[in-house]
């Protein structure tokens, strides 16, 4: 695709404030870096079609149109190993074993689970962002945040009778 010098500009700048936030996000939930780079492409061209308005709302934006295309690919996203999960039980792990393996345990939740986690735990996005992005309203946002937290905590450091639970 070849560009004029104005989208050359936004685009440069575009990947300077996003680039990698970008592609981490994508990385954090694919678990893969060729399809990470096929989702960081896939959405730099549809930001760079919606360019218009930009300037205003260019953080929400960028959020909505990577989970956008993530959502797309989500059927190739890892499914949770239900052969790890037995091993961590029929291996009687302990609680802490568990948290050092906490990407298995977020790997359970859902896919706008995991985004709400990952936007707001990991790269410190506002509730408002994350909502617009996720087409949530923000105390169901804030409500679905806090009943994953409590997921994982009974996951983790759960009785070993009842673990593990499937995700509600």
């Amino acid at each position: 695709m070849k560009l004029n010098e104005t989208e050359q500009k936004f685009v440069s700048q575009l990947l300077e404030r996003y680039g990698d936030f970008v592609f981490d996000f994508a990385y954090s939930l694919v678990g893969d870096p060729h399809l990470a780079q096929i989702v960081f492409k896939t959405t730099l061209k549809s930001v760079l079609q919606r360019a218009q308005g930009f300037d205003r709302y260019e953080r929400p934006m960028v959020i909505q149109e990577v989970v956008h295309v993530l959502r797309k690919f989500r059927h190739r996203l890892p499914k949770p190993s239900h052969a790890v999960l037995k091993s961590f039980v029929d291996a009687k792990a302990d609680a802490q074993y568990r948290l050092r393996h906490l990407d298995v345990f977020i790997r359970r939740l859902s896919f706008d689970d995991r985004c709400i986690l990952l936007l707001r735990e990991k790269y410190g996005f506002l509730y408002s962002e994350i909502s617009s992005a996720l087409e949530i309203p923000e105390e169901a946002l804030k409500l679905r945040r806090q009943q994953c937290m409590k997921r994982l905590t009974e996951w983790i450091w759960g009785d070993d009778e009842e673990w593990p639970r499937s995700p509600a």
